[in-house]
């Protein structure tokens, strides 16, 4: 493809497995962000709530496409202002489809299932209002659920393997069901809108929904660990995408849910060089 495509916030998380899946795609792909981190590929340092130099930028290198990660997150960044969630996730927005504006690219924004939800954390609100941002410029919004994946912090599946790699109890939420999708597979379906979507929004998940207490017993079975799984009443909160929009674009997850919990337990494992495995009970590094 001769595409040219930007990725913003390529040093995190999704970021660079989305510059690595545009890499084995054939394409053109540039990264921007504040900080490097161990990001290896073709990089910039970037602050998105710079218009001038974004907008400069974004002439010099004629993008097609940008796919919109950058952003504060409320796991990332801990307890921040709420004037900084809106400076950087809705300004810096803005910026960013004004810049992809004058040159005629095509913009897909990371929002979050969050934004169907009651919450008022600034980063949900901040969400929110992005999205109206980019209903006025005719982007595309991706709500993206549960995602998850190596390298991932602060969710609910990375906490349960660190807590059955020490054989600690899983403590669980009743009645909470949630869309949980696997990193690679987000970056699959953020690329398909991207090629084949016209503006508005559409779910990104797997359109199957899990209970926690049905994950924390996975990830007990997978991990081979003793800890008992606690479970504490709670409002009921079912949390599932509609993947009919994305569906008919031809989209399809590829990893099914054991198969990625196997995968992020092994990296998490091989990062802490301990953790219980199936067949044993006993504490790691014992």
């Amino acid at each position: 493809m001769s595409l040219r495509v930007l990725v913003t916030g390529v040093s995190g998380f999704m970021g660079k497995r989305m510059y690595a899946l545009l890499e084995r795609e054939g394409v053109y792909v540039h990264g921007i962000s504040r900080r490097r981190g161990d990001f290896g590929g073709r990089w910039t340092g970037l602050d998105i709530t710079d218009l001038e130099g974004l907008s400069s930028f974004v002439k010099k290198e004629d993008f097609d496409v940008i796919i919109h990660l950058g952003a504060l997150t409320k796991r990332r960044y801990g307890d921040i202002p709420a004037e900084r969630y809106f400076e950087v996730n809705v300004g810096g927005t803005e910026n960013v489809l004004r810049a992809a504006g004058e040159v005629g690219a095509k913009v897909v924004f990371a929002s979050t299932a969050g934004v169907y939800t009651s919450s008022k954390h600034p980063y949900i609100e901040s969400k929110r209002a992005a999205e109206e941002v980019c209903e006025r410029y005719g982007a595309i919004i991706a709500r993206i659920f549960n995602v998850y994946g190596e390298g991932k912090e602060g969710g609910v599946i990375e906490a349960f393997i660190k807590r059955a790699f020490k054989n600690e109890p899983l403590l669980v939420n009743s009645g909470q069901v949630r869309d949980f999708i696997y990193v690679d597979d987000v970056c699959r379906a953020l690329w398909v809108l991207a090629l084949r979507a016209g503006p508005g929004s559409y779910d990104v998940g797997t359109g199957v929904g899990r209970t926690i207490e049905e994950v924390a017993e996975l990830v007990k079975a997978l991990t081979g660990s003793s800890s008992p799984i606690e479970v504490r009443p709670a409002e009921p909160s079912i949390s599932i995408a509609d993947v009919g929009p994305l569906r008919a674009l031809g989209f399809e997850p590829e990893v099914e849910f054991e198969e990625g919990l196997r995968r992020v337990i092994e990296y998490m494992r091989s990062r802490t060089g301990s953790g219980a495995r199936p067949g044993s009970s006993s504490s790691p590094g014992s």
